[in-house]
């Protein structure tokens, strides 16, 4: 590890590299959200990757979103209402892990020199560019 990385290993208690925890990250994608009388929601049906920024938010969208159908509905038509939520949701949803996943294929390159080109180009990156990723999240409706 280059960078900053070996000035932080030297604060820290230890710099045994196979005492510190690290993994890649991964998102996911479920096919299937409900079965039978089940429903999955958040991080369980549709984790986009942390580079997004936005999984919490997904998963309060997808809770409301949820509690809407099923105040409409009884346990009669709980299949049909548990239906139109994933209706609802999976366009969003889909958008969301897609924009993640782009994200994350510029922010985590494995190669040394990918990874100080990009360091420079994100140093002439506008935070209004920056902003509207966000500005269109925030303005769709869930």
């Amino acid at each position: 590890m280059g960078g900053f990385i070996p000035d932080v290993l030297d604060e820290m208690e230890t710099t045994d590299a196979e005492d510190i925890w690290h993994d890649d990250f991964y998102d996911l994608k479920m096919d299937e959200w409900t079965n039978d009388r089940v429903v999955l929601i958040g991080d369980a049906a549709h984790a986009p990757l942390p580079t997004a920024g936005v999984g919490a938010s997904m998963a309060m969208e997808s809770a409301a979103v949820l509690a809407g159908e099923l105040t409409r509905t009884d346990s009669t038509y709980l299949e049909q209402a548990l239906d139109h939520y994933v209706t609802r949701r999976r366009d969003r949803v889909d958008e969301v892990q897609q924009k993640s996943r782009q994200i994350g294929t510029f922010a985590l390159f494995d190669h040394s020199l990918l990874t100080g080109i990009r360091d420079q180009i994100v140093k002439f990156y506008s935070q209004d560019r920056m902003e509207e990723y966000y500005r269109g999240f925030l303005s769709s409706e869930i």
